[in-house]
């Protein structure tokens, strides 16, 4: 019992030893600080160096200014694996030439491979319903029409996805006019005899050099089937960037004039914005179209 009470003693005597250094060092430290403080808040500290509140704004502001450097850096890993186009109609139709013609060349300036995947059906509405619910990282894109994306919305009722809320525009890749038609047996020859005599784009078409427009007889007058590439939403501004200035660098290859020239479409390249702009236009041109008859969704 001696021997542990020496031993308890011992262990006391430390206890008591730690904790009367640990407060001299707390002292110490206490005494540091003390100074640091009146050092920063006496004239003299001052002049040595900016108040904390200056320091700490200026810390802020080299931090921010970094952030531009480190933007890019996203869309330079892009893309990092294999990706796919979505065609929403079948295959060998002038859609589907000009989906494939613009995956393989964005394939060869981005530096992957891309599917070209035909998800046919309800005038393009499943392909593009896909498209919206695929993973909003670029590495899905698809193509739309005037028909699938700015018509058919207006006339169906309840489409499970919206083009202007599920859709990220990507960019205009070409234009075909419609034409106007009559049977032979109409009298007309020309378009001012009867508007169903020429094609409806904005100007002549280097496929029919030879047949007017209806803007030629009444100005203003424009009805041409575009074609437009599209991400899901939500894909980062610096990766639809990067896929923008692919398309546009692709939609600049002779090999892709010519094959779209086949196809009887003409390259007709637009930034995101514009085909955003474009997209809303036809939405409310076509919408007002509907309504006007009291045409009711269906």
């Amino acid at each position: 019992m001696r021997a542990g009470e020496v031993a308890g003693g011992w262990a006391r005597r430390d206890v008591s030893a730690e904790t009367s250094a640990a407060w001299s060092r707390g002292a110490a430290r206490t005494g540091s600080a003390s100074q640091d403080v009146s050092a920063e808040m006496s004239p003299r500290g001052r002049r040595d160096r900016p108040p904390r509140s200056r320091r700490d704004l200026l810390s802020a502001l080299a931090a921010v200014a970094l952030l531009p450097l480190q933007v890019p850096a996203a869309a330079q890993s892009f893309p990092s694996r294999p990706m796919r186009m979505i065609i929403p109609f079948p295959p060998s139709g002038s859609t589907d030439i000009i989906g494939r013609t613009v995956a393989e060349r964005l394939a060869a300036i981005l530096g992957q491979p891309m599917v070209a995947e035909n998800r046919a059906g309800a005038t393009g509405a499943i392909g593009l319903e896909a498209l919206a619910r695929s993973a909003p990282d670029g590495h899905t894109i698809g193509l739309g029409t005037i028909g699938s994306v700015a018509i058919h919305p207006v006339v169906v009722a309840k489409l499970p996805w919206d083009p202007q809320r599920d859709l990220a525009p990507i960019g205009i890749v070409g234009a075909t006019p419609c034409a106007m038609l009559v049977n032979n047996e109409v009298p007309a020859k020309e378009l001012a005899g009867l508007i169903a005599l020429a094609l409806t784009g904005a100007k002549r078409s280097p496929a029919f050099p030879g047949v007017p427009t209806v803007a030629e007889t009444v100005p203003g007058y424009e009805a041409a089937a575009w074609f437009a590439i599209f991400a899901p939403a939500g894909v980062p501004p610096e990766v639809v960037a990067r896929l923008s200035a692919a398309l546009n660098e692709a939609l600049r290859g002779p090999e892709t004039v010519e094959r779209f020239a086949q196809a009887g479409v003409e390259v007709n390249a637009s930034t995101p914005d514009q085909l955003r702009d474009t997209l809303r236009a036809e939405l409310d041109r076509w919408g007002r179209l509907v309504k006007k008859p009291n045409i009711e969704p269906q």
